[in-house]
């Protein structure tokens, strides 16, 4: 049973569910925590976020999380019979990802990357990665919480300390206060008043990560530009 851990400080706080990134700083397009209805009694297949950023020395790293808020102490959520995959659409044109739904791109992925969990003969958890960019072995595994290193590539999956940083319940009174006429308040985040809430503070998510090396898997796009998105499925 584990408890609340740090991970890659260096995750921030950008967060989507499906959206793109052209390996420099730019915007998001959404994040879902336990509210997605057809996988709210399924947390192993409730996706929470999608990050994805490049670092300096040439590597890609991408993270999907699932089976958020959870407390310290919880035990983690190892499916063996879920398929987490990770999907990587390098043909993108930039120019035209301002419409997700009206666009001349064919939106497929070009890399997916596959992750499955399961269990040795001595009930140890363990993890499994297929098709990794630049791994030298097309399927490898590994024990969870523990960065495995094949190839190029670098990945490790587990149980962490959620680092999505969001005031919920400002969220929460702010909507409420929009829906009132009477009140004259609208906004209700305490950070406004420079007392910052974080609604994630001391919980714990599941997480894929991989670092990839970053012309590999931009491969011949020239304008860098990645669509970059997470699934989850049921597998017999």
């Amino acid at each position: 049973m584990r408890t609340k851990n740090k991970w890659i400080t260096a995750l921030g706080v950008t967060a989507l569910v499906a959206g793109a990134t052209q390996l420099q700083p730019q915007e998001v397009t959404a994040a879902d925590h336990a509210d997605a209805p057809l996988s709210m009694g399924d947390p192993a297949a409730d996706i929470a976020d999608v990050y994805a950023w490049h670092t300096d020395s040439g590597t890609i790293v991408i993270v999907m999380t699932f089976a958020g808020l959870r407390a310290p102490g919880d035990d983690p959520v190892y499916a063996p019979d879920h398929l987490y995959t990770i999907n990587v659409d390098n043909t993108a044109d930039p120019q035209e990802k301002a419409d997700y739904l009206d666009n001349n791109n064919d939106n497929e992925p070009d890399i997916q990357i596959r992750v499955r969990f399961g269990q040795n003969n001595l009930d140890e958890w363990g993890v499994q990665f297929t098709d990794v960019p630049g791994a030298d072995d097309g399927t490898f595994d590994g024990p969870v919480q523990t960065p495995i290193t094949n190839g190029t590539a670098t990945v490790i999956a587990g149980d962490f300390d959620d680092p999505f940083f969001f005031d919920f319940e400002g969220f929460q009174t702010t909507r409420m206060n929009l829906l009132d006429d009477v009140d004259a308040a609208d906004l209700g985040f305490a950070g406004l008043v420079g007392n910052p809430v974080d609604f994630f503070a001391g919980t714990n998510v599941m997480a894929i990560v991989v670092e990839l090396d970053a012309p590999t898997v931009v491969d011949e796009n020239s304008d860098n530009f990645l669509q970059i998105w997470a699934s989850t499925g049921v597998t017999p």
